[in-house]
């Protein structure tokens, strides 16, 4: 049975759509990503077009897999930029387990030519204390990493640590607990721009 939370949402886009002149990447994630991405799209302007396929889904829904998999059979991709970790609080770390070697094998499969790179999780810290790492939330979020980190060598995926990059860094967080002002975009848009530009 397909857990959900209270409100599921996609925020898709499909950058520069008409043109075919460039190659295009792939940016797949939840909230974080809409964050980071047009960052991205500005550091790699007239390299490629990156699109995102960004939603709540948790990796054992369904939609999730039907989602990604329409944008891969879509356009042919250089480089997937992937994560999925912060959603899906019912899952158990061995349910995880399972579901991240299904999706990365499916992301292969789909889009066999191109090359993926994984983002670690970001951190969840303390409502209205962007200072404070969440006690409850966040030791599920580096058990996750964890898991993550293992699965991507088992596929020689490399890793993009979102999470070392902003843990210490408060000034950076809005007060929701997960959310990044334009500092942070900026900081985690370049890193990602960089992860995918050493493949193109």
């Amino acid at each position: 049975m397909v857990v959900h939370e209270k409100y599921e949402w996609s925020n898709n886009w499909w950058n520069n759509a008409d043109d075919k002149s460039l190659p295009r990447v792939l940016l797949i994630g939840d909230s974080i990503s809409c964050c980071y991405h047009q960052v991205v799209i500005k550091k790699l302007e007239e390299k490629v077009n990156v699109d995102r396929v960004a939603n709540s889904r948790s990796l054992s829904d369904p939609m999730l897999f039907g989602e990604a998999g329409l944008a891969l059979e879509n356009c042919r991709y250089k480089v997937v930029h992937f994560n999925n970790g912060l959603h899906g609080g019912h899952m158990t770390d061995a349910a995880y387990r399972k579901w991240l070697n299904k999706y990365v094998e499916f992301i292969q499969a789909k889009a066999p030519r191109a090359k993926l790179v994984w983002a670690m999780s970001t951190p969840v810290t303390k409502l209205n204390k962007p200072h404070l790492l969440c006690k409850d939330k966040n030791p599920g979020v580096i058990r996750r990493n964890e898991i993550a980190m293992k699965i991507m060598a088992k596929y020689n995926i490399p890793v993009n640590d979102l999470y070392s990059l902003v843990v210490d860094k408060a000034d950076i967080r809005v007060k929701d607990g997960c959310h990044y002002n334009a500092e942070g975009a900026d900081l985690m848009g370049g890193a990602v721009a960089d992860a995918i530009a050493q493949y193109l």
